[in-house]
């Protein structure tokens, strides 16, 4: 499942967590296997930003993967209609890739498509017109252990975020934090770095430190 997952320092009960999964012996790879997730959370946060607004929110999955290193998958979680302007009230994702592993490191490298239905960002000036959320972003992850690396590339807009909705500056200062007066922010990137330490058998606790350029 692709890591959009609740970030910063979250206790995760497996109480709301199920997994189906479809495989064969742990000596065996099975040539095809689907699992399936379900999750609900106190907060739902991409990159340090509620989606939620601060509010609980429903996720799910499905993931297939075949034994070449292969994989597709869709995951939906609910976010705020204040967060994505004329929404539904659901982000949608879809992704696939490959994935490899050489003892304890596992590396992944794939495609991921953000859908929000029906959301669009208004335009701050007269010539721009409604852009919409969708985005699609390369990625790179790197695992070892409990400890993950991931470094995603924007291969269109953030988010909708250009020079006709954010006006070329994101922060107080009057920053261009994702390329906006070169016409879009396409090309930004993102790196994280995280991990997962159980608490106990019915919980983990996880942490995300990233940055965007």
């Amino acid at each position: 499942m692709i890591t959009r997952w609740i970030r910063w320092l979250t206790l995760l009960p497996t109480a709301v967590m199920s997994s189906l999964a479809l495989a064969a012996s742990e000596d065996e790879v099975p040539e095809h296997a689907f699992t399936a997730n379900v999750s609900l959370v106190s907060d739902y946060r991409f990159r340090g930003i509620s989606q939620s607004r601060g509010n609980a929110a429903t996720q799910g999955g499905i993931d297939y993967s075949h034994a070449s290193g292969a994989f597709l998958g869709t995951w939906a979680s609910s976010v705020s209609a204040d967060q994505y302007l004329g929404a539904s009230g659901v982000e949608w994702d879809l992704y696939g890739g490959w994935r490899g592993a050489r003892g304890n490191i596992t590396a992944d490298v794939g495609l991921l498509y953000y859908f929000y239905p029906s959301a669009r960002l208004p335009a701050i000036n007269p010539s721009g017109g409604n852009e919409r959320y969708n985005t699609f972003e390369g990625f790179v992850r790197l695992s070892w252990r409990r400890i993950t690396f991931e470094y995603w590339h924007a291969l269109t807009d953030i988010l909708g975020i250009q020079e006709s909705t954010f006006g070329g500056a994101c922060d107080r200062r009057g920053n261009d934090c994702f390329r906006t007066k070169q016409g879009g922010s396409a090309g930004s990137t993102y790196a994280n770095i995280g991990a997962i330490v159980p608490v106990s058998g019915s919980s983990a606790l996880s942490g995300t430190s990233g940055v965007s350029d």
